[in-house]
This record gives structure tokens, C-alpha cells and sequence, in this order.
């Protein structure tokens, strides 16, 4: 269930939480494997996050609302080069990518 908590921003705006364990709660039961909730922050690149990043993450976000806006379902949004585009999500899951196992190889060292 989305909450809402008596919590607000430094905006006065009210807090709003529990979206990321509504979505674990219905894909778990639609699909059987167990899920789990990450809530991703600038740990999801890696670090502190830059000015870049922040750049970035909000250039993302107007055109995945310019998507929902114009009714293009189905799509998502990449950086393409400077560019932000909206790939269809069948083109995304079309064929199996794989690592270069050169990259792979050299990669390991960090992981064991």
C-alpha cells in the first residue's frame, strides 16, 4: 500500500513512500519468483553523484513524463551519444546481450 507519512520536505510537501513494496507485492504474486525492494540512489552509478548525474537523471525523468504524456507505452529512455531517446522495449530485450569475456576476464579481478 502507498503511505502517506506525516513527514514533509524541506518544501512543506508531504512525504509519500511504499510504492517500491507495492510494485515486490505484485510481481512476486504475478510471476511467482520472490522479489525484492532496492531503493537506488547515487549508489546506482556508483558514487557521489556529480552535477552530470543529477543533469542526467533529470534529463531521463522529462522524457520518460514527455512519454507518459504523449501516450508512448511500451517505450523506455536511453542516452544515445548527447541525446536522450525512448527505445522500444522489445528492441531492448530482443536478443541476449553478453559481456566480451576479454572484459570479463579483466573485470574479475575486482569480484574473485
Amino acid at each position: 500500500m502507498i503511505t502517506q507519512e506525516s513527514e514533509v520536505d524541506q518544501f512543506g510537501h508531504v512525504r509519500l513512500g511504499g510504492i517500491g513494496t507495492l510494485l515486490q507485492t505484485e510481481v512476486e504474486g504475478r510471476t511467482g519468483f520472490e522479489t525484492r525492494v532496492t531503493i537506488l540512489g547515487h549508489i546506482q552509478r556508483g558514487g557521489t553523484p556529480t552535477a552530470y548525474d543529477r543533469v542526467l537523471a533529470t534529463r531521463f525523468g522529462v522524457e520518460a513524463m514527455d512519454a507518459v504524456h504523449q501516450g508512448d507505452f511500451g517505450t523506455m529512455v536511453a542516452l544515445k551519444g548527447p541525446d536522450i531517446v525512448r527505445v522500444p522495449l522489445a528492441d531492448a530485450i530482443r536478443e541476449l546481450k553478453t559481456v566480451d569475456r576479454r572484459i570479463y576476464d579483466a573485470a574479475s579481478v575486482f569480484f574473485g
